[in-house]
């Protein structure tokens, strides 16, 4: 008897709703562990809003492009025109309840008061910022079921390594620093992050004063610096993230499906999904796929937008790897056949970016690239003079893509600077 065409498009659909309930992946394609395949994840979480984490910790972790969470206690009298400028920057600022009590002195009413007051305080003071996630005062638990009615996370501090998939998200293990702690100086925190590599695990570090500004365990701004620049030269290896967009990938990953959906000599197309909220979940996950070797890829792109990539060749074998938002429309990979990377005669080739003039706050720039190598990539105005570094570290051997957001230099001329193997290459960019 003949199939009816309805029947095997619902069918069909009901297929992809058990993949997606699943979290089925398929198997040409894989998930990051952490982000951009890294072997470990990082998060720097400060506590009690202590008179120097925005003035001395914070500019720290600007100058190296990295982002920390600000678990404030908001009876404390936290400054917050400066958090603001934090959550504007990029950072998470997030709760450590309102007066810092020992939950395990508190009735439900009572610790109810602390948690959801904290959190409408920072979501009240604190705009384009969710408050997602807790610090438990005195890392003593409370009710792990109240406090996930109000929060996706909460932090402890065992002093353990997480893993890649923490055993309770509602009382994530973290390790406490400075003088009343394991970690000290820029070596501990060195040593403990390369110690998570080998078990792909999550560092997540407690920290409180700094430069003793009069906060609990504090550490020295010079061990800081210190640390963060090996963590910037080893960007490669380690993830840093916020405590709250760790929390977010984990779930998100642990929790998607792929559904290749077409695949055709010129184009891939395939769809990434889950079954959670999506004014929460919002990090892209990073992907791998395996390509023909004799294919170049054109352009990715996510819901008709482009997205970063790179193509790289593992014992024998092309990959693309990319970052795709869950739920965010299909993925579409475009390439035709080509002569391969080997046939270029420089480190550093194919440049572009396009659209050029800009028509909008981003721009993608695309490379290729023969073989590994350290590389710089800045932007510099019509007189020579610096406007950003966009990134000073190793790139693998293949084909680039990045979105740069150009938006603040609007109305001038701007170049792009490439730099590796001693080849320079410079991109003007009509801005208007």
């Amino acid at each position: 008897m003949k199939n009816h065409p309805l029947k095997t498009i619902t069918l069909l659909l009901v297929i992809i709703q058990i993949q997606i309930a699943n979290g089925q992946i398929d198997p040409a394609y894989e998930i990051g562990t952490w982000k951009n395949f890294t072997n470990a994840a990082v998060s720097y979480t400060w506590d009690d809003n202590t008179a120097k984490q925005l003035t001395v910790a914070k500019p720290i972790f600007d100058n190296y492009g990295f982002k920390t969470t600000f678990f404030i206690t908001t009876n404390w009298g936290p400054n917050w025109a400066a958090f603001q400028t934090a959550s504007t920057d990029g950072h998470e600022v997030a709760s450590h309840s309102k007066s810092h009590p020992n939950f395990g002195n508190l009735d439900e009413t009572q610790r109810l008061e602390e948690l959801e007051g904290s959190k409408n305080a920072i979501n009240a003071n604190i705009s384009g910022n969710q408050c997602l996630t807790f610090a438990y005062p005195y890392c003593v638990v409370g009710d792990n079921a109240q406090t996930e009615s109000l929060y996706i996370s909460a932090r402890t501090c065992q002093g353990a390594i997480e893993s890649s998939t923490p055993a309770n998200i509602m009382s994530v293990s973290s390790i406490v620093c400075g003088t009343a702690g394991s970690v000290m100086t820029s070596e501990h925190f060195t040593n403990k992050v390369n110690e998570a590599t080998s078990s792909n695990g999550w560092v997540v570090f407690l920290l409180h004063g700094i430069d003793n500004d009069g906060g609990f365990s504090p550490i020295a701004s010079t061990d800081l610096d210190t640390h963060l620049n090996y963590m910037n030269q080893n960007q490669d290896t380690f993830w840093v993230a916020t405590y709250g967009d760790a929390v977010k990938y984990i779930k998100e990953r642990d929790n998607s499906s792929i559904v290749e959906t077409s695949n055709d000599n010129n184009e891939i197309v395939f769809q990434l999904t889950n079954n959670l909220d999506t004014n929460i979940y919002n990090i892209p996950l990073s992907l791998k796929r395996a390509i023909p070797m004799d294919w170049s890829v054109t352009s990715v792109t996510q819901d008709g937008n482009p997205i970063d990539y790179q193509v790289l060749e593992e014992s024998s074998e092309k990959f693309i790897q990319l970052d795709a938002l869950p739920n965010g429309g299909d993925v579409i990979i475009t390439g035709e056949e080509s002569l391969g990377v080997d046939e270029f005669s420089h480190s550093l080739s194919n440049l572009s970016l396009f659209p050029n003039p800009s028509k909008g706050d981003m721009v993608t720039l695309k490379f290729l690239l023969k073989r590994k190598g350290g590389m710089s990539i800045s932007i510099i105005n019509q007189t020579g003079a610096l406007l950003q570094d966009i990134a000073k570290k190793e790139y693998l051997r293949g084909e680039h893509q990045l979105q740069l957001d150009v938006s603040r230099w609007k109305g001038q001329p701007i170049y792009l600077v490439m730099s590796i193997d001693g080849v320079l290459m410079t991109k003007k960019l009509i801005n208007p």
